[in-house]
């Protein structure tokens, strides 16, 4: 054969090969680059928040948000869990009986009679009276109102310093009558100087003082 009639024949031979062979390499390639429908929706539900429609044009398909959503996944972040990753805390609210605590007592009212003289003093915020002059060996009538309580309780009189209480005692229990008072006779000592009886109601306590005699001279350098 001549190579003039040879050479146009082969040409021909590789043109028909490669158009029928044509078809197969784009489908092959075609399958390579798009993958199948069910996985492109996987992977858009996955990763996308737009919803996924089914075949029928509905958008009622569960859609993930990039975070777990099922009931049954115990993976599913804690909404009350903290940025931190630590459960949120609430904080108790403060009891009123813990700040009833950190209240200063009721002002009670002390009625003391000495003599002729009738002394009416009120506490400060410690349940403090002030000093009343008297002079030693003299009898006091004493009468303390509590500014709270009931009819009934019990009070605690003692004696800190010397002097006795009626019937010569040092500790006196007594109530509180209807008028939330106490009333009790208290007798000083031979010596000078301060006399104090405290009063405990429960966790409450308030303190009259007497001064007997003249009062102490100041120190002079």
């Amino acid at each position: 054969m001549k190579p003039r009639i040879f050479i146009p024949c082969v040409v021909a031979i590789v043109v028909v090969i490669a158009l029928v062979l044509w078809p197969r390499t784009q489908n092959v390639s075609r399958e390579d680059a798009e993958p199948p429908a069910a996985v492109a929706q996987d992977s858009a539900s996955g990763m996308g928040g737009a919803p996924v429609s089914s075949p029928e044009g509905r958008s009622d398909l569960p859609v993930a948000t990039g975070s777990a959503i099922s009931a049954g996944n115990s993976h599913a972040p804690d909404p009350r869990a903290t940025p931190t990753g630590r459960a949120a805390r609430s904080t108790p609210p403060a009891s009123s009986e813990a700040l009833a605590a950190d209240l200063p007592d009721p002002v009670a009212t002390a009625t003391i009679q000495v003599g002729t003289h009738t002394f009416r003093e009120r506490s400060n915020e410690h349940g403090v009276f002030n000093e009343i002059r008297i002079q030693p060996n003299q009898p006091v009538a004493v009468a303390v109102a509590f500014g709270a309580g009931e009819a009934g309780q019990r009070v605690v009189a003692m004696v800190e310093d010397g002097g006795t209480l009626q019937d010569g005692q040092r500790v006196l229990p007594m109530e509180l009558d209807a008028h939330r008072t106490v009333a009790f006779q208290f007798n000083t000592g031979d010596n000078r100087g301060i006399y104090r009886i405290r009063l405990r109601r429960g966790t409450e306590t308030k303190l009259v003082q007497f001064w007997a005699g003249e009062p102490l001279a100041l120190a002079t350098r």
